[in-house]
């Protein structure tokens, strides 16, 4: 096997892991095979055994790997796996390619998780969870008209935190801290929906208003259209 050094600069424990969980998640490690032995492991990246072991136990602390007395370190389903770490391998198995079908069917989930936090948000706000929810598309506006990016992207994020916290539903909050980061991976593919920063603001301060006033079933429908048109633009993007 071709010796793989880690990149210059970047710690070594990590990029061992990093490869070996895009070989596990791409399926070049078959489930239920047996990683190979450290001193293997140690000839092919040039590193040290402690390095090995390291990298090992981030594949484990991710559920990618077990160790077996008397077997081995033991491949696990990556698809079992929860860590936020596996799913962006899934979309990103190697640096610079995007999985087309996972960002697909992440885009599905994504849709209808975004349809239900709004519905729920409509159903449970309070008031000081309007006033956060105004607050946040107000930032929006006046970061578009300023054009000020890195401003509009931390009031996009504002805004699906406060929608978040209108569900009073903690598991909310954790998803749309999981799916700023997945942008943010993705930057590059996400600015082909954000061409026009007015727009999106427009169109999420009808969300807020929609959302004050109650309506579970509009906000459902102006999600469902936001996601309908912003999905192939995404994916056309690749």
């Amino acid at each position: 096997m071709v010796k793989r050094l880690p990149p210059e600069g970047g710690r070594k424990a990590d990029a061992v892991a990093r490869e070996l969980m895009a070989r596990i998640v791409g399926g070049e490690v078959a489930v239920g095979s047996i990683l190979p032995k450290e001193e293997e492991l140690e000839r092919e990246f040039g590193v040290a055994r402690s390095v090995i072991r390291e990298a090992t136990k981030f594949l484990e602390v991710h559920k990618l790997v077990r160790p077996v007395r008397r077997r081995g370190t033991v491949v696990l389903d990556p698809r079992a796996s929860l860590s936020p770490d596996v799913v962006a391998t899934f979309l990103t198995p190697r640096k610079g390619r995007v999985s087309r079908e996972f960002l697909k069917g992440l885009l599905e989930v994504r849709r209808l998780l975004d349809m239900e936090m709004l519905s729920l948000a409509a159903q449970r706000r309070k008031p000081a969870d309007v006033r956060a929810l105004k607050a946040a598309a107000e930032g929006m506006k006046e970061a578009a008209a300023a054009g000020d990016p890195e401003a509009f992207e931390a009031a996009v994020l504002a805004f699906g935190l406060a929608t978040a916290a209108a569900t009073h539903n903690p598991i909310y909050t954790m998803f749309v801290h999981w799916n700023a980061s997945t942008v943010r991976d993705l930057a590059h593919v996400f600015a082909s929906i954000r061409s026009s920063p007015a727009q999106h603001a427009e169109g999420v301060a009808m969300l807020v208003a929609t959302i004050e006033r109650g309506d579970p079933e509009t906000v459902r429908s102006l999600c469902a259209g936001f996601h309908d048109w912003a999905g192939p633009k995404l994916l056309a993007a690749l």
